[in-house]
């Protein structure tokens, strides 16, 4: 929390925030005389600036940024918008906010609340997790289909052996026509990526966890077969 307030009154509104827990509030006059190292340092401890300027928010942003974090800064005033530009995600103040802090901002709020920063993170990771799943079982399987025609892993090396059980001579000696032998290819495929599905849900857990939790996956599963 970055204020131009008392320090007492920062410290006593970012305990009652959960921010800390009977941490100081550094103030401006503190910051401007720290070093680069020492704020570096500093930044990593302390949750809480009172009675800072425009300029000493730009410089926690960039001794964040320094620290590799994330860094999302919000401002409504015509000085605050330095800060909100540096960091990573700069977010204004709709109703309140100036002209000037809206243009240098990536969000601006159209009212005011910073609850909607919340439910805006929320919506962004779920949106964001669902895409790469979605990428992940896109890419294996369309890979997996391609290399069918030219060289094999798991999903590509399965379908050819379908392809060559199901017909004459090979490897495996198989009787059925080549219709026959399309149509237990297609549906080999089918299946595959069928288990592609499950297995892009997570990086970490087995596609066989849960396996039967998504009503709304195998629904349309059976109803295709």
């Amino acid at each position: 929390m970055i204020t131009g307030d008392h320090p007492k009154t920062a410290a006593v509104i970012a305990r009652e925030l959960g921010i800390v827990e009977g941490g100081r509030a550094v103030t401006g006059a503190e910051l401007e005389r720290l070093s680069e190292d020492a704020l570096d340092r500093t930044v990593k401890e302390v949750s809480v600036y009172a009675r800072v300027n425009p300029e000493h928010k730009l410089r926690i942003v960039r001794a964040l940024r320094r620290a590799r974090m994330t860094v999302a800064m919000t401002g409504d005033g015509v000085n605050d918008a330095s800060a909100p530009k540096t960091a990573d995600i700069g977010v204004a103040m709709g109703l309140t906010g100036t002209d000037v802090s809206k243009e240098a901002a990536d969000i601006v709020l159209a009212d005011d609340n910073f609850a909607s920063i919340v439910a805006a993170v929320e919506e962004g990771r779920a949106i964001f997790s669902n895409i790469r799943k979605f990428l992940r079982y896109l890419l294996a399987s369309n890979m997996g289909e391609v290399m069918i025609m030219f060289f094999g892993v798991v999903m590509a090396a399965g379908t050819l052996l379908v392809l060559d059980w199901s017909l004459p001579g090979g490897l495996v000696e198989g009787s059925g026509d080549m219709r026959y032998a399309q149509t237990t290819v297609f549906t080999t495929v089918v299946f595959f990526s069928l288990f592609t599905v499950f297995n892009a849900r997570s990086d970490e857990r087995s596609a066989f966890e849960g396996l039967f939790s998504n009503k709304w996956l195998w629904g349309p599963s059976f109803s295709r077969s």
